[in-house]
């Protein structure tokens, strides 16, 4: 099911919505919340029946939900993310760390001296999916050539975006987890 829209009609939806979940505080509301949020989309004027005029009905409710609130998360997700990587680590470990490469979601720096770490593996992920940007990051470092290297010191940090409604114990507890195998956390989100 490919639902295509005109541009304006699009940018309308889009826009419209973005408010409105902005306004109902989407990212932070429970599923069961963020499910009657979507009905009353499907059914709102400026939404779902602008949709319906381009596709059918039952396909409204799945637009509405992957083209449109997903690319909403999304945007939060970069709006709110922290830039400089390289220096937020430099000053952690006072030392002088470099990007060496970056992909979708993943970062890899390397670290001037051997004071601290000789490699930095950051992975953006968020709060609910932790574990998965943890699978990624020790993936990622199975395949790269430096991560066999005895005297290299690789420190995998993700980096997650987290709802409001998240407790500082929570985040304590995520913290704790990654310590025992020498990872680190950072959280940033909607404030």
């Amino acid at each position: 099911m490919r639902v295509t829209l005109p541009k304006n009609v699009e940018k309308s939806i889009k826009d419209y919505v973005f408010k409105l979940a902005d306004k109902e505080d989407y990212l932070s509301t429970s599923k069961i919340d963020n499910g009657l949020f979507i009905d009353r989309l499907v059914s709102d004027t400026n939404a779902g029946k602008k949709v319906e005029q381009y596709t059918k009905k039952e396909n409204v409710r799945t637009y509405i939900k992957d083209a449109v609130l997903n690319r909403y998360t999304k945007h939060c997700r970069e709006k709110n993310k922290p830039q400089g990587l390289e220096e937020f680590f430099s000053l952690m470990f006072n030392d002088k760390c470099h990007k060496i490469e970056s992909s979708k979601n993943t970062t890899l720096l390397r670290c001037s001296s051997k004071a601290s770490y000789t490699h930095i593996i950051s992975v953006d992920g968020t709060y609910a999916k932790w574990e998965t940007a943890l699978r990624k990051a020790l993936l990622y470092s199975g395949i790269k050539p430096f991560a066999s290297k005895v005297e290299n010191r690789i420190l995998i940090h993700l980096n997650l975006f987290t709802p409001k409604h998240v407790t500082e114990s929570d985040k304590m507890a995520i913290r704790k987890a990654l310590q025992i195998i020498g990872a680190k956390c950072d959280f940033y989100g909607m404030t």
